[in-house]
């Protein structure tokens, strides 16, 4: 406790350990934030596409997994109002779509977001619809063999696609009122959506047993979409936005690889005389060792939760100080940031600290009558540089949670 070069060492690795765990914890929280937003884009989990009806065994699964369950039929028809017609993209949907996000319907000239689909006998019609029919809101339009009323005008679809299907105007009505439209026969260009949300570990078993139901019975024209594999510009701003945050961690890294390497060599120089003192009073070199791990483990403990507690109040400045950037509300935060940051710290530790340890183990006597500290060894030179190098490759690829950019770095 009276040794200055341990405080500095101290304070170092302390202060690493709060640098990293406070851009980490923001860091964690942004990417989830986004990769929820994601899944609001997807208004679900997972989504199963067919051109045809899907097989009930797909929901019967889902039933039994405890998932939350949607569905939406997609395809084009015409729309009529009075003696205009205009081809429409009509969509039914179940009374729970969506299961993520929500939609923004005005109706009655207030805006008002929904988490339900419309009722039975309404419609709700896109903005441009509206237009080209000469409609308004509370007039009568015909589909099929039914007629609905124009229940709100739709303003927001989140998971609306590009494509054919999609081009035209969008009409969303329940999915109980497709079947008495009689709209959906031979040759018609539709498709089947079977929408689900669940914990991660429900999600990714349906999604298993999914597949290999599809590739069991050659299931044709199925398909699997999730957030890994679904919407390729939504999964590129995820990556990078992922790899940006990454960067913000590993430079964070690389300053605290700094801070810890000189607080860490001051203080091997230091012990130097302790250690030949010790040994001109009988300790051995594995008493020595002992004395120096013990020291290091204690000091990495305490600096641990001394960082990660100033880490925690560190991203809560953080996030006020993005508030005005960040739109969304951030999730609660993990532990994962802490137990990375702590191993990379302690991994810089024991790096740069442990080769010289080994290199006190070894100190001569002659140490307290000549001051100057012993040229390395070859063995201590080779076991210096694969400690560093462990550590500093190891801290990178960690920082930055990305083994390619931790690699080139």
């Amino acid at each position: 406790m009276r040794s200055r070069e341990l405080a500095w060492l101290f304070v170092a690795l302390t202060l690493s350990i709060s640098a990293l765990s406070s851009v980490s914890f923001l860091a964690d929280r942004m990417q989830r934030a986004f990769a929820l937003d994601a899944r609001q884009l997807l208004v679900s989990d997972l989504l199963i596409a067919s051109d045809q009806p899907l097989p009930a065994r797909f929901l019967e699964e889902a039933q039994s997994s405890h998932l939350q369950i949607a569905q939406t039929v997609v395809f084009p028809s015409m729309a009529t109002v009075a003696s205009h017609s205009k081809l429409a993209s009509l969509k039914a949907v179940s009374a729970h779509y969506p299961l993520r996000g929500a939609l923004r319907v005005q109706t009655s000239a207030q805006g008002q977001i929904l988490t339900s689909g419309p009722q039975q006998g309404s419609v709700w019609v896109d903005p441009a619809m509206l237009a080209s029919l000469f409609a308004k809101e509370g007039d009568e339009i015909k589909l099929g063999q039914k007629t609905f009323v124009i229940g709100g005008i739709l303003e927001q679809e989140l998971d609306r696609r590009a494509g054919f299907m999609n081009f035209a105007p969008r009409v969303m009505m329940s999915i109980a009122d497709l079947e008495s439209t009689g709209l959906i026969g031979l040759g018609s260009r539709v498709t089947y959506r079977l929408l689900l949300v669940g914990s991660d570990k429900q999600i990714k078993s349906y999604e298993v047993w999914a597949n290999q139901f599809i590739e069991a019975g050659a299931i044709k024209g199925v398909r699997i979409e999730a957030l890994e594999n679904a919407q390729p510009m939504m999964r590129k701003t995820l990556e990078r936005s992922d790899r940006f945050l990454s960067l913000i961690a590993l430079l964070t890294a690389m300053v605290a690889a700094v801070a810890i390497a000189l607080s860490a060599h001051r203080y091997t120089r230091k012990q130097a005389d302790a250690c030949a003192v010790l040994k001109c009073l009988g300790a051995s070199s594995v008493t020595i060792l002992k004395r120096e791990g013990i020291t290091l483990l204690a000091l990495g403990l305490i600096a641990a939760l001394l960082g990660a507690l100033l880490g925690y109040l560190g991203q809560h400045i953080l996030t006020l100080l993005l508030d005005n950037l960040v739109m969304s509300d951030l999730p609660q935060v993990s532990f994962w940031p802490v137990l990375w940051s702590v191993l990379v710290s302690w991994c810089l530790l024991f790096g740069f600290v442990g080769p010289a340890i080994f290199k006190l183990v070894k100190v001569s006597l002659i140490r307290l009558i000549r001051k100057e500290f012993d040229d390395l060894d070859i063995s201590t030179l080779w076991t210096a540089i694969c400690g560093l190098g462990t550590a500093i490759v190891l801290s990178m690829i960690a920082g930055a949670r990305d083994w390619e950019i931790g690699s080139m770095d």
